[in-house]
Order: C-alpha cells, then structure tokens, then sequence
C-alpha cells in the first residue's frame, strides 16, 4: 500500500502532478493543509476531477468526506487523544457508511495503547524527515504488530525496502514526492518499488 500525502504549503503544479498520480495508480491520497479553511478544501476538492475523489482522504474538515464523497477520513493524533469517547463513536459512523479511518502515532508505546478500529494507522517518523527539520528517524520496527501500519517519515527510494523487513505494511510518502525536482516520476519510481514489496 501507498499513500501520497499532499504537502504542507502548495507547491507548484501540485494538482496538475496530483492528477497524472491518479492517472497512473494512486489509489490513496490524504489531503493535509493545516494552514487552509473550508473554502480552500473545497476548492482543491473540486479540482480533482469525480472520478478520482473517491482515492481522497481528509484530516480536517471531515464533513467534506460525505459532502463529495471521498475515500475516509483520518483522526490526528491531538484530536484523538483529546476526545477519545467522541472519536470512538465516530469511527463506527464512519465505517458504518463505508469509509476509511485512519490516525497517527508517534510512538510503539502510544501504537500499543489503542485498540480503536482504524483501517490502517501511521507511525512516523520512521527516518529522517524530508520535509521538517530537525525530525529524526526512531526506525520504529512493528513486526508481530497486529494492526495495519503504514511507515511514514522520510521515505524515499533508498530505504523504501526496508520498511517491509521492519514489519510494516505499507508507506507514506510525503517529502520523496513533493521536494523532488520532478514529483512525477519520483512518485512513479516510488508506486513500482512498493508494489514490488507490498504486492
């Protein structure tokens, strides 16, 4: 499995290069803009054309999940410790009318302490990061895990065949797509190795 996440701030040509991905395999793609209001998800939303919305996940604004309806929506991980109960509920809603769930941790320890049922669950970071500063790789490794997790956390063509032997089931790819000098074919570069690994 391969989830794109989208970059933080817009970069250029993103949606343009959003849409070549889904056009040639990107099934899983969650739309995280901390810095944007509704109005601007919205806009992004309508800019993928209909056919591919339903590979989109959300992690705020989850209305917007229904209201075009995408693929799900993902809890992080500041919302889920803070509203535990709530979230619980909502994730059997969620499921109920056949939508993904999915979260973050940032720890085994926290991985270890959650029994919710989210359809996969990020674990980051994994290595270095390539696009924030100053975050350290804890090569996290979740063999014997009995949850779906996904490697997160400065994955790139380099390290990507280790995320199998760590016991994962899949990656995140943020910074080896969109800090690339051409985040097309990284990500085609990227698509192959992982589905090789994670066929």
């Amino acid at each position: 499995m391969l989830v794109l996440l989208s970059p933080d701030l817009d970069v250029q040509n993103e949606r343009k290069t959003l849409i070549k991905c889904f056009e040639n395999g990107l099934d899983h793609y969650h739309l995280r803009k901390p810095y944007y209001v509704k109005r601007e998800f919205v806009n992004y939303i309508k800019e993928i054309p209909s056919a591919y919305r339903r590979r989109v996940v959300v992690h705020s604004q989850h209305q917007l999940c229904e209201e075009y309806d995408l693929q799900g929506i993902h809890y992080q991980a500041q919302k889920r410790k803070e509203e535990r109960t709530t979230v619980r509920d909502e994730i059997r809603k969620w499921r109920s009318h056949g939508k993904t769930v999915s979260t973050s941790f940032h720890s085994i320890a926290e991985t270890m302490d959650n029994n919710d049922d989210y359809h996969y669950t990020f674990l980051s970071p994994v290595f270095d990061s390539i696009s924030k500063k100053n975050h350290n790789g804890q090569g996290f490794k979740v063999v014997g895990l009995k949850k779906k997790m996904i490697a997160l956390g400065g994955i790139n063509k380099d390290n990507l065949h280790n995320t199998k032997q760590m016991g994962y089931q899949g990656v995140g790819i943020l910074g080896g797509v969109w800090k690339d000098a051409d985040p097309f074919t990284a990500f085609q570069d990227l698509k192959r190795l992982s589905e090789h690994l994670f066929h």
